[in-house]
């Protein structure tokens, strides 16, 4: 139902006399309150638009535009209130009566169709706008005053928060994992998207977004599955990606360390790239998949090698006994061969001597 003015109304809550002094074209701040958690903006009818649908239409882009703005900044709610003037005439004078006509409050994160959802405010505004005209013809339109956009910021509940899944305690300690906490189903673009970011970079937020020029994603669905990742590879020249998954270590299991949980490799790239990712798969319930960047792979690895997962050479007799293996168990080798090559700088002599070994097949164009 339409409301009139009254103490509670939005146009209460902000200073009178600076709304009437502003022609300014635009969505402006008028007042915002719990430490900016909500801001309100008036678009004036500066133009004095007389038709409501023509009043609307005209200020269309300028509202997407700031939702935009405002959603990459934070998840939000927002709420219109279309504000007018009627003229009701009587025997002795006419009664002027202010009306504003609402729209729900939606939810609004970077993903959202926010020109679909803007539409449909716009058709309910009207819709309400047409039933209480017609509910008494004495009332005559005097004045469109203008649209007003409440925007709150909303943190929407673990459930609703997309692919995110917090990394296991033993794999932050190793502070070689960056994490972008995201609230859609886009992990696999954040956590290629971070090596670009400077600062922030465990919130997907504005400085993500002014990334996203760099790569085509267009050939992914999201989420995205692990045999899409060549897509990707292919729709971007001279980038690469690995992928990591994490799995207990049997031998372990009862030992209250960081060699508690493995890494182990899921996807290695034929060649690498001059633009190279590892990215490491965290899987939650309900098959739930998440991305994140490895931005250190060797101190990532580094305390299960240390513990004993090459403590001898078994690199070099695989480098023997690689011809000689059928061709659809090379993989497996060469999948070893790259995990020991980004070990060259642990502190470890079996692996210098592993990466001395490698360095030697690759010299004499040994084909593993």
């Amino acid at each position: 139902m339409p409301q009139s003015y009254s103490e509670n109304s939005v146009e209460n809550k902000i200073q009178k006399n600076s709304i009437q002094s502003m022609n300014i074209p635009g969505f402006i701040e008028v007042n915002s309150s719990l430490r900016r958690k909500t801001v309100w903006y008036l678009r004036k009818n500066v133009d004095n638009i007389t038709n409501y649908r023509d009043f609307l239409h005209s200020l269309e882009s300028e509202l997407i535009k700031k939702l935009h703005e405002c959603v990459r900044v934070h998840p939000i709610k927002y709420d219109l209130e279309l504000e007018a003037t009627y003229i009701i005439p009587t025997e002795f004078e006419n009664i002027i009566e202010n009306r504003t006509f609402n729209s729900p409050a939606r939810q609004l994160f970077v993903y959202s169709n926010v020109v679909g959802l803007v539409d449909c405010d716009f058709t309910l505004l009207l819709a309400k706008e047409e039933t209480y005209a017609g509910k008494d013809r004495r009332f005559a339109l005097s004045y469109i005053g203008g649209l007003m956009l409440g925007v709150h910021q909303y943190n929407p509940p673990i459930s609703c928060r997309g692919s995110y899944l917090t990394l296991p305690e033993n794999i932050i300690n190793r502070r070689a994992v960056i994490n972008p906490q995201n609230i859609d189903e886009q992990s696999f673009k954040w956590a290629i998207l971070v090596k670009h970011v400077s600062k922030y970079r465990n919130r997907v937020s504005i400085n993500y977004f002014n990334e996203e020029h760099r790569y085509d994603f267009s050939v992914l669905s999201f989420p995205t599955t692990v045999s899409e990742i060549k897509l990707f590879e292919r729709a971007n020249p001279g980038t690469s990606v690995n992928i990591y998954g994490v799995k207990s270590n049997e031998k372990n299991k009862n030992e209250k360390s960081s060699t508690q949980l493995m890494v182990y490799p899921l996807r290695v790239t034929e060649e690498e790239m001059p633009n190279h990712f590892d990215l490491l798969l965290i899987t939650g319930s309900e098959n739930k998949n998440h991305y994140t960047y490895i931005s250190n792979f060797s101190r990532l690895v580094s305390s299960q090698i240390n513990k004993g997962g090459f403590k001898s050479s078994p690199i070099e007799n695989l480098r023997n006994l690689a011809n000689e293996i059928p061709p659809d168990l090379r993989r497996t080798y060469k999948t070893i061969l790259y995990a020991a090559r980004t070990l060259i700088n642990i502190e470890n002599p079996s692996n210098k001597y592993l990466a001395k070994n490698v360095k030697e097949a690759e010299e004499h164009q040994i084909d593993l």
